[in-house]
């Protein structure tokens, strides 16, 4: 008798223990979907930002995304499996997070003294002056821009790759063009050094210092969106179309609004 009323109260205690932790179970299981719900989104809106997730942004994990992973874990000599593991994660934080402008310091100017100076001795002012808010772009969008730079002006001097940067960054604010610096390069048949591979070259330091010089608000076309040489030029549109606008010429590149 003893043990039939020992075995119906470890079953009791059994059912309560078991209905008590039902709920926290479920309630875990909600929490740990709606955190990889949340990631997921915050992963999609970041390879969107690369120009490489072209659908809306949905925070389900579905065959699209599976092959957007796959694409960028290539693209970045990942271990390809699709999936955001830890690497990916990082990797996308890494290049979609924007670093901040660095704050110039100005020291307080000591009083002037004057000097009688000849204008001879004056130095040179800057040929192109600063005309536009500085950009903010991640680290990846400053490689891009110094590879197009490298790839289409590494003959020409300082400031014609400046220009050439420029253009690329005027045309993300213009209506027609894509609103990146990423779909401004790869927008088919926009630069000739993309379509011919010259763009995989690695970027001289020059061309980083080129590009974030006009990152900078550096502009010394003045605003142009378009530039091509007129001793190698093809396209009778280019040519025809720049002589309707006011131009400039920089190096061996023509460039116009």
């Amino acid at each position: 008798m003893l043990t039939k009323y020992v075995l119906v109260l470890s079953s009791l205690f059994s059912f309560i223990f078991v209905h008590e932790q039902t709920p926290r179970l479920a309630s875990s299981t909600i929490h740990q979907k709606a955190e990889q719900s949340i990631k997921m989104k915050d992963a999609q809106q970041r390879l969107k930002k690369l120009g490489l997730y072209q659908k809306p942004v949905s925070s389900r994990y579905d065959a699209y995304t599976r092959n957007t992973f796959a694409q960028f874990q290539a693209d970045y000599d990942l271990p390809i499996n699709g999936t955001l593991d830890q690497k990916t994660s990082e990797k996308l934080h890494q290049l979609t997070t924007v670093k901040p402008a660095p704050v110039k310091v100005i020291a307080e100017p000591a009083k002037p003294k004057v000097i009688k100076v000849k204008a001879e001795a004056k130095k040179p002012k800057k040929s192109y002056v600063k005309k536009y808010p500085a950009v903010h772009a991640t680290e990846e969008e400053v490689r891009l821009l110094a590879k197009a730079v490298h790839s289409e002006a590494r003959g020409e001097n300082f400031k014609g790759k400046v220009a050439v940067a420029a253009v690329i960054l005027n045309r993300t604010e213009e209506k027609g063009f894509p609103h990146s610096i990423r779909g401004v390069i790869f927008q088919p048949r926009a630069f000739t050094a993309v379509s011919d591979g010259q763009f995989n070259l690695r970027p001289s330091k020059e061309a980083y210092r080129a590009a974030r010089e006009a990152l900078d608000g550096y502009d010394p076309t003045h605003g142009a969106i378009f530039y091509y040489n007129p001793q190698i030029a093809t396209s009778s549109w280019m040519i025809e179309e720049a002589k309707k606008h006011d131009r400039v010429r920089i190096g061996q590149h023509v460039f116009f609004k």
